[in-house]
């Protein structure tokens, strides 16, 4: 069995944004629409404050209620546990969006116009079918081919997610979870780690460190 898998340091993360923004640029994702994100808190009472960071993302859930809600059959979860849409099957509809506990699914306003003049946004308009719905993959096509080639899962940046390889802090580690000598499953037997929101009974394999 394999089951990629991450574990995130909140109290790591500086909130430098690095990951939303390489995710953006090497997703080609609109403007406007995040398939990774770090959500900004603020704890405590004035003058007694400080702020933490979670990122945030899909968690590729062992019972995904995106999946069983997708009427139209357009989302499912590959051999490794990620769910994937399919931008062709996909007719929009949205059940998805609203079953997500997480707010990890985006819809494509159809009416979105791009900037014919920007080599990048006439990338955006190739690569994003709008009145769909997206979502994090954990950059799945680019990871399996790595991996696929010979490149280690979650070791080797050929085979490791772009929001992770791009974390100046390292607070975000992915691999295997299934592996029982991998990284991520070292920490998830051996440490304090918790999954967001377990009473949803998605089963998430995003854990975060307490």
């Amino acid at each position: 069995m394999v089951q990629w898998g991450m574990v995130i340091d909140a109290d790591t993360c500086i909130g430098c944004q690095t990951c939303t923004v390489s995710c953006k640029v090497n997703n080609t994702v609109l403007d406007g629409v995040f398939r990774t994100r770090v959500v900004d808190y603020e704890r405590g009472t004035y003058p007694n404050v400080s702020r933490t960071f979670l990122p945030a993302h899909c968690n590729q859930c062992d019972q995904p209620k995106c999946v069983s809600s997708c009427p139209a059959d357009a989302t499912w979860k590959t051999e490794e546990g990620v769910v994937i849409v399919d931008p062709e099957i996909c007719t929009g509809c949205r059940s998805c969006v609203v079953s997500c506990p997480y707010g990890s699914r985006t819809y494509l306003e159809p009416d979105y116009t791009f900037d014919e003049r920007d080599p990048f946004e006439r990338r955006m308009k190739a690569e994003n079918r709008l009145g769909t719905v997206t979502k994090c993959d954990f950059c799945y096509t680019e990871v399996k081919s790595a991996v696929e080639a010979g490149y280690e899962l979650g070791v080797d940046p050929e085979a490791t997610p772009h929001c992770v390889k791009s974390c100046i802090a390292n607070a975000k580690h992915f691999g295997d979870l299934d592996d029982p000598d991998s990284e991520v499953a070292r920490i998830v037997a051996n440490e304090d780690v918790v999954p967001l929101h377990p009473e949803r009974g998605t089963e998430p394999n995003v854990y975060y460190r307490r």
